[in-house]
C-alpha cells in the first residue's frame, strides 16, 4: 500500500481527473497493479494531508533523458521512443503545461539518464477523494464528503490547517 507525496500544484489536476498517473523512481518494494495508492501533500511533515486514494491499474518502466528531451517507455520488454505528439500528451497528463516544463522538472535529478523510473497509472473515475472542493462562492456553506478531511479552495496552494481534537 504505497504512499506518494505530491506537490500541491498536482492536487487539483489529480482530483479533476486530468492527471491519471505519476512518474516516480522505482521503489525497493515496487508498486504493483492492484495496490492502493495513497496520495498526500506534505508527507512526512506536520502538515501532511491525505487527499485521495486510487487503485494502481498499470506500471510502465520509463527512461527519461531530461537534458536531451527524450523519453523511452518499455512495453513487453521492448524500448519505445515517444515522439513529439506522445511527449506533449505525457507532459499534459502528468500535470505540466508544456514538454519543456516536464523536462525542466526532471532536470533537478542532475543526471543525464533517469533509467530507474516508472509511470504509475490509476483510473480517475475510480479515485476516492479525501477532500471537498469549495469555490469562493460556497466557502460560507457547509460542504461535507464521506471521507473529507480537508477543504481545497480554488487556489490549490491554499490548503487550510487540519483541526486536531
Amino acid at each position: 500500500m504505497p504512499a506518494y507525496n505530491f506537490q500541491r500544484q498536482f492536487v487539483k489536476p489529480i482530483l479533476e481527473g486530468n492527471k491519471p498517473h505519476t512518474i516516480r523512481r522505482r521503489r525497493k518494494r515496487p508498486t504493483k497493479v492492484g495496490d492502493v495508492l495513497y496520495m498526500y501533500t506534505g508527507l512526512r511533515t506536520k502538515k501532511a494531508r491525505l487527499f485521495a486514494e486510487a487503485v494502481c491499474i498499470d506500471v510502465v518502466p520509463v527512461t527519461i533523458y531530461p537534458f536531451r528531451g527524450e523519453v523511452w517507455m518499455t512495453v513487453n520488454d521492448l524500448p519505445i521512443w515517444m515522439d513529439g505528439l506522445e511527449m506533449r500528451r505525457l507532459a499534459r497528463r502528468d500535470g505540466f503545461e508544456s514538454v519543456s516544463d516536464f523536462f525542466e522538472f526532471f532536470e533537478r535529478y542532475k543526471k543525464e539518464c533517469l533509467d530507474d523510473f516508472e509511470i504509475i497509472w490509476w483510473k480517475p473515475s475510480e479515485l476516492t477523494p479525501h477532500v471537498v472542493w469549495m469555490s469562493p462562492k460556497t466557502v460560507g456553506k457547509i460542504v461535507t464528503g464521506a471521507k473529507a478531511e480537508m477543504v481545497i479552495y480554488d487556489d490549490p496552494f491554499a490548503l487550510p490547517e487540519r483541526k486536531t481534537k
